[in-house]
C-alpha cells in the first residue's frame, strides 16, 4: 500500500494485490485500486473518487482473462475522532464484472495517538483518513 497527503487536504492511495489459489480452479488475480479523496470540513468530512482494476485467470484458461474495470466516487463521514464511515460507490466499465460494486464500512481506530497520513482505497482495504 501506498498514500501520502499533498497539498492542503488532499490525500491520495494506491494498492497492488496478487492472489494465486495452490488447489481448486488454481485462480490467479493481478489487481490494482487507487482513490483521491479531498478534506471538505477538517477531521470530519471528505470526498474523492476510487478505483478498482481486476484481472483474474484460472487453470487452463490463463489466455482468456476476465478484466474489470470500477470506478466511483467515494466519502467519509468521521462522526467522533475515533470512528469514521466509509461509503463507495464504483461502477463497472468493462462488462465482465459487476455492473455496480457498493462498499459501506463503519470503523474504530484503535492505538496511540499517533498522526496518520495517506489514504487507503476502501475497495482493497481499509482506509485511515
Amino acid at each position: 500500500m501506498f498514500g501520502d497527503d499533498f497539498g492542503k487536504g488532499w490525500h491520495w492511495g494506491l494498492n497492488f494485490i496478487f492472489e494465486s489459489e495452490l488447489s481448486q480452479e488454481r485462480a490467479k488475480e493481478v489487481a490494482i485500486s487507487g482513490g483521491l479523496s479531498r478534506t471538505i470540513i477538517d477531521q470530519v468530512l471528505s470526498a474523492g473518487i476510487e478505483m478498482q482494476w481486476k484481472h483474474e485467470t484460472v487453470a487452463g484458461e490463463r489466455s482468456n482473462p476476465e478484466i474489470q474495470f470500477e470506478i466511483g466516487p467515494s466519502i467519509q463521514w468521521r462522526p467522533t475522532k475515533k470512528t469514521h464511515l466509509d461509503i463507495v460507490a464504483l461502477a463497472g466499465t468493462t462488462g465482465q464484472g459487476p455492473c455496480f460494486e457498493g462498499f459501506l464500512v463503519f470503523g474504530i481506530d484503535l492505538g496511540g495517538g499517533e498522526s496518520r497520513k495517506g489514504y487507503t482505497p476502501i475497495s482493497t482495504g481499509l482506509r485511515p483518513n
